[in-house]
């Protein structure tokens, strides 16, 4: 695409079609190195967490914002260790602003499994002390008791989590900490301004503050769906990337 000066090479606007051979050829290589990707996604992403999983029974992970986040968040120009700063400092707040928005169906579901869950625990852990054999040989559904009593305890972690906890009955200070976070994010729309309580407002604060496992998420499915991307999609548009190319570069000497 760019000579060694860094300027557009002249052949690249008027070879549409070499735009989508590549195209195609970087798709499948992307669908080739899938499996691999998968793999070490899928490990890095259990090392990184498991610690904090394991300590904090967190199995949502905590709430990070977005790519989508980070991109409307930075200043033009503003030097990655300052922006970085700026994030870790909004954290307490967007994550109070989370507990702080009225959940009043989810509590009762968190609380109603906590209940449930917890009980399967409860008697899971009682036969343990009666006679430890008893997790390891009886088995429900070709699965050991001890199977039951590690997902009954994951669910039961997890929807504690879910469970409205005394600074949530702050409700009307929704406002204030968005400001306070408007103070380190830079961003506070004029649509968001005396709404912060509402469920729009906190819908699409969610979408831009989410759980570290629907973000890992979304990332295993860009990896999936970007040689699709690459082989079908992008390839018909080759020739409008090209006329955009065209219409809107200049060059400098």
């Amino acid at each position: 695409m760019f000579t060694e000066k860094f300027t557009l090479r002249r052949d690249f606007l008027s070879d549409e079609a070499g735009l989508r051979r590549r195209f195609v050829w970087v798709g499948v290589a992307q669908l080739a190195l899938m499996p691999f990707l998968l793999v070490f996604m899928v490990i890095q992403f259990f090392l990184q967490n498991a610690q904090a999983w394991q300590q904090k029974k967190n199995y949502l992970g905590p709430r990070q914002w977005s790519p989508l986040a980070q991109w409307r968040f930075r200043e033009y120009n503003e030097l990655p260790h300052l922006f970085e700063r700026r994030l870790r400092a909004s954290h307490p707040f967007a994550a109070l602003y989370t507990r702080q928005t009225p959940r009043p169906v989810l509590g009762v579901l968190a609380r109603c499994l906590a209940y449930m869950t917890g009980s399967v625990v409860a008697v899971l852990l009682l036969f343990t002390l009666v006679d430890e054999s008893i997790v390891l040989y009886v088995k429900v559904w070709d699965r050991n008791l001890l199977w039951y009593l590690g997902v009954f305890s994951a669910l039961f972690a997890m929807s504690r989590t879910m469970i409205p906890g005394p600074e949530d009955e702050a409700r009307g200070a929704q406002e204030e900490t968005m400001a306070r976070l408007a103070a380190h994010t830079h961003y506070f729309p004029a649509r968001w301004r005396g709404r912060c309580s509402s469920q729009e407002v906190r819908a699409e604060f969610s979408s831009l503050f989410q759980y570290k496992t629907a973000l890992f998420q979304q990332e295993v499915l860009s990896v999936l769906v970007t040689p699709l991307i690459l082989c079908f999609s992008l390839p018909a548009c080759a020739g409008r990337i090209l006329a955009f190319v065209k219409s809107h570069h200049r060059t400098v000497e």
